[in-house]
């Protein structure tokens, strides 16, 4: 199973799936800024009320649809011992995605520094 799936269709959203099956949907227009890291092994996404970040490799591909507003769906599903396999075939892989909930301190001080 591939660890993401561009859109091609209409939907509300971004999707992340984690390891254990839990989903979350997060709107497009929630999205403030994406952020490569690490070459292309860590993609943080912030939101106007959380963090993303998705842990893997050749993310590139996942960062330049978020980038866009047309990020599809990301799912751990990349054993670490096929992660090697994915790597050789430039395939993005995802190896963990952690939610980190905006505290409503720093959402609202988001906020502020768009309206500037």
């Amino acid at each position: 199973m591939p660890c993401y799936a561009p859109r091609y269709s209409i939907n509300i959203g971004e999707i992340f799936i984690s390891a254990n099956g839990s989903c979350r949907v997060i709107p497009d227009q929630w999205l403030h800024e994406a952020m490569l890291e690490g070459g292309s092994n860590v993609l943080r996404l912030c939101y106007s009320s959380c963090m993303m970040e998705t842990r893997g490799g050749r993310l590139d591909k996942v960062f330049e649809d978020a980038s866009l507003g047309k990020l599809g769906t990301v799912t751990v599903s990349v054993p670490i011992d096929d992660a090697k396999a994915a790597d050789a075939m430039n395939s993005p892989f995802v190896t963990s995605i952690v939610h980190v909930p905006m505290s409503l301190l720093a959402a609202s001080d988001l906020e502020r520094s768009e309206d500037a």
